[in-house]
């Protein structure tokens, strides 16, 4: 029997008061310089396009936006990015 790797999921919730902040990119450069291990092979992040700050790091980290989709949200018409980093 061959074992799969299995994806790991996590979640990172910036306070308002943090973001753009030199430790949030930290995690960020941590994050991205993990090895690759075959459950490990990228980095899959989601935000929202008003959150300038988080899609400004992103870019300066390497991410490449992959997706948009337009949703509505607590009566707000927002746009979902989809951004993704290869390790």
């Amino acid at each position: 029997m061959r074992r799969r790797a299995s994806p790991s999921c996590a979640f990172l919730l910036v306070e308002p008061r943090a973001r753009g902040s030199a430790s949030v990119a930290g995690w960020s450069r941590n994050a991205s310089g993990s090895p690759a291990t075959p459950a490990n092979r990228n980095i899959v992040l989601w935000t929202q396009s008003v959150l300038r700050e988080a899609r400004t790091l992103y870019e300066r980290s390497g991410f490449t936006k992959t997706a948009q989709e337009p949703h509505r949200l607590f009566d707000v018409d927002l746009v979902g990015e989809t951004w993704k980093l290869e390790l």
